[in-house]
């Protein structure tokens, strides 16, 4: 009898083996493609539903001028922009002369033209320069062509240096970044915004629009087109150049510490006091209403406070000028040292934090109102 045969010979497994190979080259592709097609899918309908928002949005209350209002305004609708992942290959872009998110190649940025953009409303325009793009980073690239957003997981607390300039457009987003340093290409606009620390700004044919606030802005040059303060400073300085405070800009102090200066303002942008170095030697071109005080880059450097009418190095000093009802603005954290407060008036903080003293007392008829962040002692400012 003869015994039945169990399992393959090895030609059939050769043959199996053979057909098995034969599918998964045909297959994983194919499923390949089918998964980054379902992606690319999604990530159009992510990037084409914040659109429709944003334009709804611009009828009502006109463009985001920063990447940093129109990811606030996606996070709004439950898109997180920063979070999104695109297909591989693939880059997700802000472009804010249209203010429409797209999507592009991720070789966009050296072949910047219609076949290499994935995605993007009808507004977009691929002439556009690249530093009218916005990228998300974590990091700063090693070149950048788009200008930059900082993701919130940003790690670096210095972005740019006299040696390595940053040059394009950068959004500090949510991240804590203490000094930004911009040395620009020649002839271009920019627009960068803080959310604190110190920015420099060195170039001299450039012009930059600033949104945001900050510590300290210190322009060493920047072309006469301007830099454009949209945003808030306690203190500037400029050396060569037009600043030029906007509608809803707000600087506090502003030092002029060499001739080739001039100072403007449009109609509600907001200059405190205005300072000149002795090293200033002709009559600097200034807002009408403004005479600019002498005094040191070290002395403006060390002012901590301001009144309406002049700026002191230590807050009792100011709370001792300031009339009654009148307002005191904070320049920088300050200590309330040993003042005693006996009228009435308003504390300005702009987010400084007051430290208290020991012997501060404030008496019956004093009114003291504060914005600020206080850290005072249990016998500091007492209100009765």
């Amino acid at each position: 009898m003869k015994l039945k045969r169990k399992g393959f010979t090895v030609v059939e497994l050769v043959i199996i083996i053979a057909v098995i190979g034969v599918l998964t080259a045909v297959l994983i592709p194919t499923f390949v493609g089918l998964t980054q097609r379902a992606e690319r899918a999604e990530n159009e309908s992510f990037v084409r539903n914040i659109n429709t928002q944003l334009a709804i949005n611009e009828a009502s209350q006109g463009k985001n001028r920063t990447a940093h209002d129109a990811m606030k305004d996606a996070e709004a609708m439950g898109f997180l922009v920063p979070s999104l992942t695109p297909v591989q290959g693939n880059d997700v872009v802000w472009d804010e002369e249209s203010d429409r998110f797209a999507i592009v190649k991720s070789d966009y940025a050296t072949h910047p033209d219609g076949n290499h953009i994935v995605y993007a409303d009808a507004n977009f325009n691929p002439s556009h320069k690249l530093n009218k793009l916005w990228k998300v980073y974590d990091a700063m690239p090693e070149e950048a062509k788009y200008s930059i957003y900082a993701k919130n997981t940003w790690s670096e607390a210095v972005v740019g240096d006299a040696t390595n300039p940053l040059k394009v457009g950068f959004d500090a987003g949510d991240a804590e970044i203490s000094n930004i340093y911009y040395g620009g290409e020649e002839g271009e606009t920019v627009t960068i915004r803080t959310n604190g620390g110190r920015l420099t700004v060195n170039a001299k044919d450039d012009t930059v629009n600033h949104y945001g606030e900050g510590e300290v802005l210190s322009i060493t040059a920047v072309a006469a087109n301007s830099y454009h303060e949209y945003g808030y400073f306690p203190k500037a300085s400029i050396a060569h150049g037009r600043l030029v405070v906007e509608n809803g800009g707000n600087v506090e102090v502003v030092s002029i510490i060499a001739n080739d200066v001039e100072i403007a303002k449009a109609e509600t942008g907001d200059i405190g006091l205005i300072f000149k170095t002795a090293d200033v030697t002709v009559d600097p071109v200034v807002p009408e209403g403004f005479t600019p005080t002498v005094a040191s880059a070290d002395e403006v450097s060390n002012f901590v406070a301001k009144t309406a009418t002049a700026a002191f190095s230590t807050l009792e000093a100011a709370v001792e000028a300031v009339p009654a009802e009148g307002k005191i603005t904070v320049l920088k954290d300050a200590s309330m040292g040993n003042v005693v407060i006996s009228k009435s008036l308003t504390i300005e903080g702009k987010g400084h934090e007051l430290k208290g003293g020991k012997e501060q007392i404030s008496t019956k008829e004093s009114q003291i109102v504060f914005n600020a962040k206080l850290a005072l002692s249990s016998k500091a400012i007492t209100k009765k």
